[in-house]
């Protein structure tokens, strides 16, 4: 036989004692849609139990229960992200305990509002998230909720399952054995060191050029990256300071003395012996 929830089933004044239990030999069913078990105290806070033991349990639509027949669990994850419009942000199962228990196969929980990112999620909504498989199987888990007021990826290390689950299982969207595969890689951006911001001053400087006339001074860049020094500054040094070793042609010698228009040949230099 199996458990159909297509209301909502709410106890108030709850105590962290009160029991909720549903038990069905083949399947305990939530309709998102209509459907929904609230343990609350007179406060309205999360209080008591629900404990349903099935051989499966699945929190979903009709539409999405229909579809999610045969298909993989990476599939069954996708489907389950969407919450066929359903949008209740308070989830569909709140209590301070949610303890499932399936003797031989799957626990799916539906999204229940439009986002689907890792921390959108919503489905359920406790303290204490116990899950087993009194089989003994391996069990596929797809759940969509908040444990302890903590969303997305947080709530994984918060979940206490104690049955050998299936390796694409999911909490929130993200892989339960693989917590780092949906964890966002931060690159910080490289920041300058010591930016040289421009000035009005070194804009002209580029676009009328530098006149030699006004003598030496220092351009400001903001960083004084540059500094300007007439010809003068550099003195009368030669511009060869490395012993020299070699004469050249000396055929081509002439005397610097020898008057403008008169014949080379009687200008040459003979070299000194």
């Amino acid at each position: 036989y199996d458990i159909s929830v297509i209301g909502d089933a709410t106890i108030s004044d709850a105590t962290l004692d009160t029991l909720f239990i549903a038990e069905a030999f083949d399947l305990v069913r939530v309709n998102t849609e209509t459907g929904g078990i609230f343990m609350l105290d007179a406060n309205a806070g999360l209080a008591g139990v629900i404990e349903i033991t099935a051989r499966d349990f699945n929190a979903v639509t009709d539409a999405a229960f229909a579809d999610i027949q045969g298909l993989s669990i990476a599939d069954i994850d996708a489907r389950l992200a969407n919450s066929d419009g359903v949008d209740r942000p308070d989830g569909i199962l709140r209590a301070d305990t949610l303890d499932i228990d399936t003797t031989a196969s799957q626990v799916f929980i539906q999204n229940t509002v439009a986002g689907t990112d890792f921390a959108d999620r919503r489905g359920f909504d406790v303290n204490t998230l116990l899950i087993s498989d009194s089989g003994g199987t391996v069990q596929p888990i797809v759940i969509n909720g908040l444990i302890g007021g903590v969303a997305g990826i947080d709530t994984i290390p918060l979940a206490d399952i104690m049955s050998t689950f299936d390796a694409a299982s999911t909490i929130n969207g993200c892989l339960i054995g693989n917590v780092a595969s949906c964890s966002p890689i931060i690159i910080n951006p490289i920041t300058p060191v010591n930016p040289v911001a421009p000035n009005d001053d070194s804009r002209d400087l580029i676009e009328e050029g530098l006149d030699p006339e006004e003598g030496p001074g220092t351009l400001s860049f903001g960083a004084g990256l540059l500094e300007y020094l007439p010809d003068a500054e550099f003195g009368a040094e030669p511009l060869i300071d490395e012993p020299v070793t070699g004469a050249g042609n000396e055929d081509l010698w002439v005397d610097p003395d020898c008057p403008s228009g008169a014949d080379p040949e009687i200008c040459v230099v003979e070299p000194a012996e």
